[in-house]
């Protein structure tokens, strides 16, 4: 009698450990949300500043000026959310100057738009861990000179500085799991 009764008991104790493994993976699927680009910000806030910015400026003014600068593109989990298979793509744009400004050293793109000619811009992508905190990407950019007439009308952005980034979402996969 005995060990029918822990027989008994020892499958009702099986039957409800597979109960709870079931509840949760369903309690997980409920909370997890399908990022886009417009809910992402919800959840996660990229920003980039200027790490390091060197300028000198030629003998003529922005004739024969060289410069370098780095900045950093983060991601800061604003929610506490966890991620699952993130993979965020965006435009970093920076302030360049329609004849001379900076540019991204690699995969640099120059805006042809009427409203934009003064920014040149490069698509970054981000694979986000589950915790939202990516590594931080640094990205070399130098001032570049080029063919064409300059005026003094002309934006010039010789010092780099963080009001200069801009960051454009421009593709997300992936989802959010919103814990309770």
């Amino acid at each position: 009698m005995k060990k029918i009764f822990a027989m008994l008991l020892a499958l009702i104790m099986c039957l409800s450990l597979c109960a709870c493994g079931d509840g949760g993976e369903k309690a997980e699927e409920k909370n997890e949300v399908e990022l886009t680009v417009s809910n992402i910000k919800e959840y996660l806030k990229i920003s980039g500043k200027v790490n390091e910015c060197n300028f000198n400026k030629g003998s003529y003014g922005y004739v024969g000026a060289k410069g370098d600068a780095e900045i950093v593109i983060e991601t800061i989990n604003s929610s506490g959310a966890k991620f699952k298979n993130v993979t965020i793509k965006c435009e970093v744009w920076v302030g360049g100057g329609l004849n001379c400004g900076w540019e991204f050293e690699k995969d640099n793109n120059r805006c042809d738009e009427q409203n934009r000619q003064e920014y040149n811009y490069k698509v970054i992508t981000i694979d986000l861990p589950s915790d939202g905190e990516a590594s931080a990407i640094n990205e070399a950019l130098k001032w570049e000179n080029y063919k064409g007439e300059w005026s003094d009308n002309m934006p010039v952005y010789d010092e780099l500085s963080d009001t200069d980034i801009k960051i454009e979402i421009i593709e997300v996969s992936g989802k959010v799991i919103i814990e309770d």
